[in-house]
């Protein structure tokens, strides 16, 4: 055996006698012969012995769809066959009746086909040009839409126009996500081939750098370099090769692959990155950070069809506005989930507003979704009241002269008018969350006081220093800032998860201070409701009690006894809010409370922190929610936390400055 391997290896270099034989199983299974099959697995039994042997042809039988790819030389590259079966699965499989296992492998073959064609076309797809049946609007017609046994829409139609940006809004768990997923993955209709991109808040969670991450989603420039570099490897090139590289060379021209890793550069550090995080694996960073990979993919490769699912969630506010001016250009067709209406009055072309187990659209940004809507609403209303005294006319008209002989034609006729009548009805009120957190009683101000407090990581380098910073009863301040400049290790300061590295801070003793943060979400107990978790968080509190503050938040009813795993982001803020409330605070710190939150919910969050009794910090990115809160504006720059005069305009002007210079 030895001295066959040996031979083996020295007519085919570098490769081991398992991938010789891999090769050559794959051709008897794709030129089957009987007698050939069976000399040849006779001597893979020879060389490797029975038990291998029969465990390498199950796998090779197995992978056989998943090897079927177009290269340039195929024969020289039978060393990238990747085999799918671990021996665990063998061995299962092994165990199953002949006939399940027969359909088993049909199924599967079937599936792997698919990715081994759209595998197999790589190559050619490169190198042809990127002509579409491009379509001036995609229509989705007549579609219903569920999820977990709840209907979210029935007899739906959706017309996406290729030029146009689309702003989807609706109330928490009316179902934008799921509508999101559903054109990515074509549940409701077809894209006829077209590119779809759906940047969802799951980050990405490939291993290599953050620009290499970017550039790798180019499928079609990854695939040319790698078919450049493989031909000009060679000595000597075939004819056919030649004019393969020529072409594969303009190609790599005409989609500007020399640009693309500034392209990269420039979309990344839009979306904050620093420069010097460009090169870190991708693993290294946190959940925030991987889904703006994720979105700086998308802007990337510039897709026919971009799906984003609150794009805003992950960003501060210079990068949320850096991410507005670029899509204001965007020349295909995006589809946007956004509660930040600020981004929303930016970016959007259309609005589509979901309700009532329908999608209605309307021109314009948001604020023209806001004038359209009112005068739509005042239309229906004016036609409902029309036609209600219209009915009431006929009606009168029936009653009085129904029994009289010289009037009753007229009133069968009238009777017959009113049955033809469209029924219509009045423009529906949208039913409002209402916040209302618990107080406690007052204390003598102030509630906490800083003084030159600075914090560090390491010796000589401060996150921040010289901060000076008060919170009285009334105090409504919003902490703002690029990312990573020091606004969560000055929240956790303040809830004394840290320790300053000098300075000094008084606090009242008797002072509560109640924390949400965007996490907090996940750390429900999926298995239980909110009113069990109400209940097990506040042990001097009733049933009854808890139910009320719930339902203050908007959990009521059913909502209240489901199990939060069934409950929408929204929902589940909501009754996260609700537990921070029934600790009665005197301070309430929020990190991010807008995430998860629809327009008209984050408008009652901020009106009910207005008349809260006691003071407000909170860190967001929601401009709007700051402005309807009134708080006052504290930013980090330069290492400390500066108080603006001006608010938020203010900071605003302080980035486009910095935007300027930079």
């Amino acid at each position: 055996m030895d001295a066959a391997e040996d031979a083996m290896r020295n007519s085919l270099p570098g490769k081991t006698i398992s991938e010789y034989f891999i090769g050559a199983l794959r051709n008897t299974e794709q030129n089957p012969t009987r007698q050939k099959k069976k000399d040849l697995r006779a001597l893979v039994e020879a060389c490797l012995g029975k038990e291998q042997a029969a465990g390498l042809v199950s796998q090779v039988e197995r992978a056989l769809p998943e090897t079927q790819e177009i290269y340039l030389n195929a024969a020289e590259r039978p060393e990238n066959i990747e085999l799918s079966s671990s021996d665990d699965e063998e061995e299962e499989c092994s165990q199953k009746p002949k006939e399940a296992l027969r359909k088993a492998k049909k199924k599967e073959r079937k599936k792997t086909e698919k990715k081994t064609e759209k595998r197999a076309m790589t190559l050619a797809e490169a190198l042809c040009s990127k002509e579409k049946t491009k379509k001036d609007t995609i229509l989705f017609s007549n579609f219903d839409m569920h999820i977990g046994g709840k209907r979210l829409l029935q007899n739906a139609s959706l017309a996406l126009s290729c030029d146009q940006r689309y702003g989807l809004i609706g109330k928490n768990g009316i179902g934008k996500s799921t509508l999101l997923k559903s054109i990515a993955e074509q549940e409701i209709g077809s894209l006829d081939g077209l590119d779809v991109f759906y940047v969802e808040q799951e980050p990405v969670s490939h291993s290599s750098s953050v620009l290499g991450s970017v550039l790798a989603a180019d499928e079609r420039r990854s695939v040319l370099l790698e078919a450049s570099q493989t031909l000009l490897g060679k000595e000597d090139l075939a004819d056919p090769e030649r004019e393969t590289l020529r072409a594969v060379q303009e190609k790599l021209i005409e989609i500007e692959s020399e640009t693309a890793e500034k392209r990269a550069e420039e979309i990344l550090l839009g979306l904050g990155f620093a420069r010097k995080t460009l090169s870190k694996n991708v693993l290294e960073l946190s959940g925030g950070w991987r889904a703006r990979v994720s979105l700086a993919q998308a802007l990337f490769i510039h897709p026919d069809i971009l799906l984003l699912d609150e794009p805003t969630n992950m960003l501060d506010i210079e990068a949320s506005t850096w991410l507005a001016k670029y899509l204001e250009g965007w020349p295909k067709t995006l589809l946007v989930v956004s509660h930040d209406r600020i981004f929303l009055d930016a970016v959007a072309t259309r609005i589509l507003r979901m309700h009532n187990e329908k999608i209605s659209v309307y021109k314009g940004n948001y604020t023209d979704y806001l004038h359209s809507k009112k005068e739509r609403d005042r239309m229906l209303q004016k036609e409902y009241e029309t036609q209600m005294n219209y009915r009431k006319h006929l009606q009168a008209f029936i009653d009085r002269w129904r029994a009289s002989a010289s009037r009753a034609a007229q009133a069968q006729s009238k009777i017959k008018i009113l049955e033809k009548l469209p029924v219509l009805s009045p423009p529906e009120i949208d039913r409002t969350v209402t916040f209302s957190f618990m107080n406690s009683a007052q204390l003598s101000p102030p509630l906490l006081a800083m003084t030159d407090v600075a914090a560090a990581y390491t010796e000589g380098d401060p996150v921040f220093s010289g901060i000076d910073f008060v919170l009285q009863n009334t105090t409504r301040a919003a902490i703002v800032g690029p990312n990573g400049v020091g606004k969560t290790t000055f929240l956790n300061i303040m809830l004394e998860k840290l320790s300053p590295s000098s300075g000094e801070i008084q606090r009242n003793r008797n002072m509560k201070i109640g924390f949400f943060a965007q996490h907090h979400i996940d750390l429900l107990d999926p298995g239980m409701s909110s009113l069990q978790i109400a209940m097990r968080e506040t042990k001097n509190m009733s049933e009854q009690e808890c139910r009320a503050v719930l339902g203050s938040f908007g959990i009521t009813g059913q909502l209240a006894t489901q199990e939060t795993r069934t409950l929408s982001g929204g929902q589940k803020s909501r009754t996260a809010l609700a537990l921070v409330s029934m600790s009665k605070p005197h301070i309430l710190v929020l990190d991010e409370p807008t995430n998860h939150l629809d327009i008209e919910t984050i408008d009652a969050l901020a009106l009910s922190l207005k008349t809260f009794d006691g003071a407000v910090v909170l860190v967001t990115h929601d401009q709007q929610f700051i402005k309807t809160l009134e708080a006052d504006v504290w930013m980090f720059r330069n290492k400390t936390l500066t108080y603006c005069r001006n608010g938020l305009p203010e900071y605003l002007r302080t980035l486009k400055k910095e935007h300027r210079t930079a």
